[in-house]
Formats: structure tokens, C-alpha cells, sequence
């Protein structure tokens, strides 16, 4: 089982300086702002459990990811990542993914 979550979202438009420059640029913002939801949550989660880095365990044909990174806390997997499919036509996203 499967349970996502969009925790940022740049929606397209190509008049936005914010969006233009996040699919632009190597994902940057979108990246950075990855990185950091990761740190706060291997803080916040590995002070009450035990957590591990692994490589995705996402179908990489059902997820697309730019870039993500993946831990697992007993038998559950969290995969942050930055997913952007079509820059004319999908927004970028933040997302969490739950997996068990």
C-alpha cells in the first residue's frame, strides 16, 4: 500500500518567476526544499525510532521523480521526493510517500 502526500506544489505558469526559475535551473528550489523536509524528518522520526537510508522501493514507472531520497523506520518506508513530469503541462511537487 501507497499513501501520498504533496507537501509543496509550484503550480505551471509560465508568467511566474518562482515556477520559471524552479524548472529551469536544475530544480534548485524544489531540491533544497526536499533536503530540508528530509532533515526535519529524519530529526523528528529518529529521535523516538530507529531510521535507515535505502534505495528507492517506488516503481519508478508510477513515480517520477527529479530527484529523492528514500528511509525506512521499521517496516515502513518514507520516500521524499520531486516529481515533475511535463513542464508544459504538470506542476512541480514536494511529495511524501508512505509505503509498507
Amino acid at each position: 500500500m501507497v499513501i501520498g502526500v504533496t507537501l509543496r506544489e509550484w503550480p505551471v505558469d509560465w508568467d511566474s518567476v518562482e515556477y520559471v526559475r524552479a524548472a529551469t535551473d536544475g530544480y534548485e528550489a524544489p531540491v533544497r526544499e526536499l533536503l530540508q523536509w528530509d532533515e526535519r524528518l529524519t530529526a523528528e522520526v529518529g529521535g523516538r525510532f530507529e531510521v535507515e537510508a535505502e534505495g528507492l522501493v517506488l516503481d519508478p514507472d508510477e513515480c517520477f521523480f527529479v530527484q529523492s531520497v528514500s528511509r525506512r523506520v521499521s517496516r515502513v518506508h518514507l520516500t521524499l521526493g520531486v516529481e515533475h513530469l511535463d513542464p508544459d503541462d504538470t506542476p512541480i511537487r514536494v511529495s511524501l510517500h508512505l509505503s509498507w
